[in-house]
């Protein structure tokens, strides 16, 4: 879910793919792998991988003579920046950059006549401790939902399109093969007239030519309406529980009758982009507890996702996934969701490679993890469902991947999501690019397809998986 105005983090670049890695050098977090020794496009002795080898390798593939010096010196400064910080012992920390989805913001301009503001007291975040061990062992378990794993999150802005341009983008979505599509049933939509009005209309197009065409429906409930909030606030204000549980329920029992039966609660609530002022776990946990309570009494068989965590660093703003994690569960969080959403967008790295602040890793390999909490808090049984995962192919230099490297990412991420026995779905975002010429974001590439239907190799990528 995500576009314009918010921007994205953890971007792996195609030309400039070690601009991309300067700005996440910073991102190892303390004990996190030490800065390569420096090593060479040219040098002749083949040495061991490591993260400048592979940015030298990738920037030497760039289409132009100036793309390739450019990248090799971005190389060069990741790698003594890298020594400089184990230098002081290793404690560098990834930017913030704010990782976001499908954020249509609302048009609404209510004006409520109250303003309620969340009494949740806040409780301090852990800070982060995660560390980049050796290399894993391969993983040979099985994801329990087989051909069910595939998903497609779909963007904020999909229920506004007219009903040839829905039909043909849904069409498109079925053709890729996915069991799954999540969608944004967006509050400041639906209630943008009042706390007693409800238009459904927009949302229900896409619910039932989603599910008319074979697809489950993953439901993102999320974005506040401005009667709900204080004046002046956005519409990623975060809200009243009791508010926000009291329109969960009313959708959850609208939904339910179209075959909805999967919830998430909210969206990257983790990051600012999302989660105004600030996130807050404490803040964030008491709206999950009153909302898992609403929708299993709408829905008692109903799945109940807490939101999907953005890649970023604890930094006093945002809140890393796996501290964020760590917070929902201190604030009593414990047996109000039924699985973990998180959001492992990964490049520069590839999905498996061993960062400390690749957020695909930080699923399972970092110390602490994910799945360590998860563990460490009695939840072992429950699974990650990754509810947004991609890479974009254009946008401003130096910011996103080639086409055939979105493929091959996409291909490497279900490869091994089937082998995670703790894995539910794993939802490719999204469907189509956002716009054909606008570069000024890349918001508007991470599509399968480009803006005028045509496959992006990315798109056999995903068939072929979801067949195979």
């Amino acid at each position: 879910m995500r576009s314009s105005p918010l921007a994205r983090c953890v971007r792996r670049s195609g030309v400039l793919v070690c601009l991309a890695s300067l700005a996440f050098a910073g991102a190892l977090t303390a004990g996190a792998v030490a800065g390569p020794t420096a090593t060479t496009a040219t040098s002749k002795t083949r040495a061991k991988s490591t993260p400048l080898s592979r940015c030298v390798a990738k920037a030497n593939r760039a289409r132009s003579a100036k793309s390739r010096k450019t990248g090799r010196r971005a190389c060069q400064r990741v790698a003594r920046l890298r020594a400089k910080e184990a230098a002081r012992g290793g404690n560098g920390k990834r930017p913030g950059s704010t990782t976001t989805t499908d954020t249509t913001t609302p048009t609404t301009t209510t004006t409520p006549t109250t303003t309620t503001t969340p009494t949740t007291t806040t409780t301090t975040t852990p800070t982060s401790t995660t560390t980049t061990p050796s290399d894993p062992p391969p993983p040979s378990g099985t994801n329990s939902f087989a051909s069910d794993m595939f998903g497609l999150a779909t963007g904020g802005a999909i229920q506004n399109e007219d009903a040839t341009t829905l039909a043909r983008d849904l069409d498109t979505i079925q053709a890729a093969r996915t069991r799954w599509v999540r969608v944004d049933v967006n509050w400041a939509q639906i209630q943008g007239s009042g706390p007693s009005s409800y238009n459904w209309a927009a949302i229900d197009r896409v619910v039932q030519g989603a599910t008319a065409r074979g697809m489950k429906v993953l439901a993102t409930i999320l974005y506040t309406p401005g009667w709900a909030r204080p004046s002046g606030t956005s519409a990623t204000y975060g809200p009243d529980p009791a508010k926000y549980a009291t329109f969960a329920a009313e959708a959850v029992r609208h939904y339910a009758a179209m075959g909805v039966h999967a919830y998430e609660v909210w969206n990257e609530a983790n990051i600012t982009s999302f989660w105004t002022p600030k996130p807050n776990a404490a803040a964030y946990t008491a709206l999950l507890k009153a909302a898992h309570q609403a929708i299993k009494t709408a829905d008692p068989g109903a799945t109940v996702l807490s939101a999907g965590t953005a890649p970023a660093p604890t930094d006093g703003t945002q809140i890393a996934p796996v501290d964020f994690l760590k917070g929902i569960y201190a604030n009593g969080g414990a047996g109000s969701f039924d699985a973990v959403a998180h959001h492992p967008y990964c490049w520069p790295a590839n999905p498996g490679e061993t960062q400390g602040w690749n957020a695909w890793y930080q699923m399972y390999g970092t110390s602490p993890s994910l799945r360590s909490v998860m563990t460490d808090n009695g939840d072992g049984a429950k699974k990650i469902w990754a509810t947004e995962f991609g890479a974009p192919t254009n946008g401003p230099t130096g910011s996103y991947v080639s086409e055939s490297d979105q493929a091959a990412m996409l291909t490497k991420a279900y490869q091994l999501y089937r082998t995670y026995d703790w894995g539910g779905p794993l939802f490719s975002y999204q469907g189509r690019d956002q716009s054909a010429t606008d570069t000024s974001t890349r918001e508007n590439f991470f599509g399968l397809t480009r803006y005028d239907y045509s496959p992006k190799p990315a798109f056999t990528a995903y068939q072929q998986a979801a067949t195979g």
